[in-house]
């Protein structure tokens, strides 16, 4: 496959609203793997575990073939619901790293450009799958090739796990006193701000972004999730289009910020005067009235193939009930959270969780590891009030009868810039007696050809008043109501 003028690169100039150059300026940040002699050495092995990676690409491109190829219904086998975008690096990266990539066991790819350009008409209108991802051209889909520059920071990260950037121990604990009601903007997976989504029309996060600053809402929260990853050049972009509230904003850390080190999120989002209260640590704490809203790090820990699942500490629960908290190699969220449980305790307050990593799986039929650990003995103690995460690129409000139970509201909002279209399995299970009370799926009817079978985006505009009520807006990015909360 060419490494210049491909139908991929075709339809990334149509598509993005920034440059490859852009790309490759993240990637030159890894030049210290080209010039290691290390990997020089003809003789060099990659390790098993960068080799089961490249492994993992083969399958999604071999995956992506069969799909499309296939025709409806589109149908990931669900190991490999991953980036598609991945497989498309041969055609995106300098002859310097795909030939380092190679070295590391990147087979050679089975797309061709033919291929490409039969498929593209297929791919501007837009292929959902069954979980609400599609294959698409649109900026951020799965067969987005910007996903191609995860590989390079992924493999530095394996093949040396001591690189990050230092987590935060000095977290923010705000009280507001001077309210009787203060307001909640919330949205995740933002994505890198403005993107081209159709001639004449706002992307998803400059349309939220506006709509929030309508409603005047107190805090601006971010969900996590910066892309492609959190490299500084793209913490730039985002926080151009992100907009504070009234009273300031606040960012949970990610995976795909992770994906980086941490570098864009702690050296650059954490340090702009936008996110100031937030104290450059990356859990937090805000007190209001009967309530304590609490920020938490599921993603420093998180771990690997691609940091899916979320983790506060490099012990499982497990290992900290065998250790306790006291004597743990790093405790500080742990010793954080139980700070948080013992003054809702004391003081009869309700909690309301904040992680990018989600707590139930996206049908809401179980929890996941991270809820599990947040409500063990060690942390919380018990299961939130309230609990509203990213990451899935939906949107849903669970039931009673979610594995949340009736003592939690449970909400994703990881809508916030992806092109999804209404999840299947979010339909199967929303209704009277389901886990699922409602979920984002409101059509686009402007006609656009980039929005064809998509749904809108949006985000959640919660209330708190200082007794400890709670009123909760779900919104499409046009301000409509997702349903009624």
């Amino acid at each position: 496959m060419s490494t210049n003028d491909t139908a991929a690169r075709e339809i990334w100039r149509k598509s993005h609203g920034y440059s490859e150059e852009m790309l490759y300026s993240a990637a030159d940040q890894l030049a210290w793997l080209l010039d290691d002699p290390r990997y020089q050495d003809p003789a060099f092995e990659p390790p098993e575990h960068v080799r089961m990676f490249m492994g993992l690409i083969a399958k999604i491109e071999a995956e992506a073939i069969r799909m499309v190829s296939a025709g409806p219904p589109y149908v990931p086998a669900t190991e490999l619901e991953g980036s598609f975008g991945l497989s498309q690096m041969h055609a995106f990266y300098p002859p310097k790293w795909l030939d380092f990539l190679k070295r590391m066991g990147l087979p050679d790819t089975q797309m061709t450009d033919e291929m490409l350009r039969e498929w593209e008409p297929l791919l501007t209108e837009g292929v959902p799958l069954r979980n609400g991802n599609m294959l698409s051209n649109h900026a951020w889909s799965l067969t987005d090739p910007a996903w191609t520059l995860v590989t390079p920071y992924y493999i530095a990260r394996l093949l040396d796990p001591s690189i990050t950037v230092p987590f935060g121990t000095t977290p923010a604990w705000i009280t507001v006193d001077d309210a009787d009601e203060i307001t909640l903007g919330l949205v995740g997976d933002m994505g890198t701000g403005s993107f081209f989504d159709g001639d004449g029309v706002l992307c998803p996060p400059d349309a939220i972004m506006a709509q929030m600053e309508k409603l005047g809402v107190d805090y601006t929260i971010h969900l996590g999730d910066v892309y492609p990853l959190g490299a500084p050049q793209f913490y730039d972009l985002f926080l151009k289009s992100w907009k504070p509230g009234r009273r300031g904003s606040f960012n949970i850390n990610s995976n795909h910020d992770m994906y980086a080190w941490g570098t864009g999120y702690f050296d650059v989002g954490l340090k702009d005067p936008v996110f100031a209260v937030q104290r450059g640590t990356s859990y937090f704490a805000l007190e209001f009235g009967d309530w304590i809203v609490v920020g938490i790090d599921g993603a420093y820990y998180a771990k690997p193939p691609w940091m899916f699942e979320g983790n506060v500490s490099d012990l499982s629960v497990q290992d900290l009930r065998c250790c306790g908290i006291p004597d743990c190699v790093d405790a500080h969220q742990q010793v954080f959270l139980r700070e948080v449980r013992e003054r809702a305790e004391k003081h009869d307050k309700k909690v309301f969780v904040l992680t990018h990593h989600h707590a139930l799986l996206p049908d809401g039929t179980a929890t996941s590891g991270l809820w599990d650990q947040v409500v063990s003995d060690d942390m919380l103690g018990r299961a939130p009030d309230v609990w509203y995460y990213g990451h899935i690129h939906a949107a849903a409000v669970y039931s009673e009868h979610s594995a949340a139970g009736p003592d939690t509201k449970a909400r994703v909002f990881g809508h916030g810039a992806i092109p999804f279209a209404p999840p299947d399995e979010m339909a199967e299970n929303c209704g009277t007696g389901k886990p699922i009370e409602c979920y984002a799926s409101t059509p686009y009817d402007d006609g656009v050809l980039e929005h064809h079978g998509r749904a809108q985006n949006g985000f959640a505009v919660v209330t708190l008043t200082k007794d400890g009520g709670m009123s909760e807006r779900f919104l499409n990015q046009d301000g409509t109501d997702m349903c009624e909360g």
